[in-house]
C-alpha cells in the first residue's frame, strides 16, 4: 500500500546500493514515520556535543523554500563552515535524524525525496528526544 510514483522514485535512488531483493526492507523510512533508531548510530552521531544545536540550527535553515537537493546540500555546508567542522561531517548526523539508519543513499537526495514536512518532522523529533541535552537546556 504504497504511492507508486514515490515506490518507483526510490527504487531509482537506491537500486546501485541494493544488492539482494530482501535489502528493499531498508528502505522502509521513505514509506513509513514508524522508525526503529539504530542506538548505536544514535550514540554515535546524535549523542555528541554541539551536533543538537547543529541541527537546530539546520533545521531553521530548511524551513526556507526551495526544499530541494541543492539548497538542502547548501544550507548543511552552511552550518559545518559555520561550526568550523570539516565538510561532510554533519551528514551522518543528519542521516540518522531523517532516516533512523547510518546507511543509505545521498542525504540531500534522501531528504528531497521524503519532502520537507518529513524531513523537517524527523529532525525535530532528533532534536527533542535523540540528542544529548546541551548545557544550560
Amino acid at each position: 500500500d504504497v504511492d507508486e510514483e514515490l515506490f518507483r522514485r526510490v527504487c531509482m535512488l537506491m537500486q546501485s546500493r541494493t544488492q539482494l531483493y530482501p535489502d528493499v526492507a531498508a528502505w522502509k523510512y521513505f514509506f513509513s514515520d514508524n522508525l526503529e533508531y539504530d542506538p548505536k548510530g544514535v550514540r554515535k552521531f546524535l549523542q555528541k556535543q554541539g551536533v543538537q544545536s547543529m541541527l537546530i540550527t539546520l533545521r531553521a535553515r530548511l524551513d526556507a523554500p526551495p526544499f530541494e537537493e541543492g539548497p538542502i546540500e547548501e544550507a548543511i555546508h552552511t552550518v559545518e563552515c559555520e561550526n568550523e567542522i570539516k565538510e561532510g561531517k554533519l551528514n551522518q548526523p543528519v542521516r540518522i535524524a531523517v532516516t533512523a539508519t547510518t546507511i543509505g543513499a545521498g542525504i540531500y537526495e534522501t531528504m528531497a525525496l521524503l519532502g520537507k514536512e518529513r524531513s523537517l518532522a524527523r529532525l525535530d523529533y532528533a532534536i527533542e528526544n535523540l540528542c544529548t541535552k546541551e548545557e544550560g537546556e
